[in-house]
């Protein structure tokens, strides 16, 4: 079993005060890299990835990731003096080996999906070349904001509303990591509704082939009290375009 403590810094901390879900995913490749497992040493990269946001971590936190001992899958675990607060799954493959036919297009889309055009910019690239995991997980986030805007609800009207949008898990399919001057096409919807949450898709091509899905847990939480609350039924008409019934 190996471990590597990460002290949480204020650039990594979203406007709710909370460490961003992409930082878990950075705490996790650091500390295979470190190990020498990961790209660039070990040359492995993700090929799927599970990963469960159970708490938060605010700045100065110090964040422990402890990892299980190396098998086909390797589970994670980020704890902070007051408990778990992820839980992490990856599966490391061969960039070789990596699921391509699982990413076919998918043909289960609603009335209208919601696209953002991203390309990969320098500032994108890790010592492989390519645009990380968490670079991916960032572009999706992107999006989520982005079609909240596009649907009436920016960030400023959920917030005068009094609840936010948290993100609670991600199963994440990659295929091949895009690369410098990659232009990014990114597909959202979401389906799966109830009371308080949505299942929300994103489908990541390049050049209309896929390199990546995320399926995405998001759960509606008053912003005082960060307790589940139902979902506006004025959000739900707004969206209905976008969602797969």
């Amino acid at each position: 079993m190996s471990q590597r403590s990460f002290r949480v810094r204020h650039h990594e901390c979203d406007p709710y005060g909370h460490l961003n879900n992409v930082a878990y995913l950075r705490y996790v490749e650091e500390l295979e890299i470190d190990l020498g497992y990961a790209a660039p040493a070990g040359g492995l990269v993700p090929g799927r990835v599970d990963i469960a946001y159970l708490g938060q971590a605010r700045f100065g936190d110090s964040v422990q990731v402890t990892r299980s001992p190396r098998t086909d899958v390797v589970a994670y675990e980020l704890t902070t003096a007051s408990g778990v607060v992820g839980r992490v799954d990856v599966d490391w493959r061969d960039p070789e080996s990596l699921p391509v036919e699982s990413l076919d297009p998918v043909t289960d889309l609603p009335e209208r999906p919601f696209h953002v055009l991203r390309p990969i910019d320098w500032r994108d690239l890790d010592e492989t070349g390519r645009a990380s995991v968490p670079t991916l997980a960032a572009l999706a986030e992107d999006a989520g904001v982005a079609v909240c805007a596009e649907h009436g609800w920016p960030l400023d009207r959920c917030g005068e509303e009094g609840f936010a949008i948290v993100l609670r898990r991600h199963e994440i399919v990659l295929g091949t990591l895009p690369g410098f001057g990659d232009l990014v096409d990114v597909a959202t919807w979401f389906s799966d509704r109830t009371r308080v949450s949505v299942m929300r898709h994103y489908l990541m091509s390049v050049a209309g082939q896929p390199i990546a899905r995320f399926r995405t847990h998001y759960v509606w939480v008053d912003i005082a009290t960060m307790r589940p609350i139902r979902i506006p039924g004025s959000f739900i008409d707004d969206f209905a375009v976008n969602e797969v019934a």
